[in-house]
């Protein structure tokens, strides 16, 4: 059986176009048969938007959802990240293009740089909640420190 943990930290108020911290990635990870992840949203579940480790190592997403409609766009591995690194992650959407874009360290990638969120616009205004999660989903092995 699979299961999803998270730490989810969100807004009461619709009033940012973006949302942005500074992340300092564990020194220990033991991801067992699942991943562990750090990422940033737009809206309740429209948005989401960081980077997860696992066998394969860190990667960072970009996707979005819509109903019961969930689209990652890519998810790839950055090989510049490295455990204990602290990193700068900036989320931000433009209503007016229906466009989102993660900053890694000050810098989009190539796939989460202006990217068309599709039907996730739809549950979204120019001003929205934002949240970040802390996130496990394995079978009840993976850690973090």
């Amino acid at each position: 059986m699979t299961r999803h943990g998270a730490v989810r930290t969100i807004t009461e108020a619709a009033n940012y176009t973006g949302v942005t911290t500074k992340l300092i990635l564990p020194t220990t990870i033991n991801p067992v048969n699942g991943y562990v992840d750090w990422y940033l949203g737009i809206g309740d579940a429209s948005i989401e938007s960081g980077i997860s480790y696992s066998s394969q190592g860190f990667k960072v997403f970009l996707g979005a959802s819509y109903g019961s409609t969930s689209t990652y766009y890519q998810s790839n591995v950055v090989s510049s990240l490295q455990k204990g690194q602290t990193v700068d992650l900036k989320l931000i959407y433009d209503h007016s293009t229906h466009q989102a874009t993660l900053y890694l360290n000050g810098a989009a990638l190539p796939w989460t740089d202006h990217v068309n969120i599709g039907q996730a616009a739809n549950a979204l205004s120019t001003y929205n909640k934002v949240k970040m999660i802390h996130g496990v989903e394995d079978q009840g092995g993976s850690s973090y420190s």
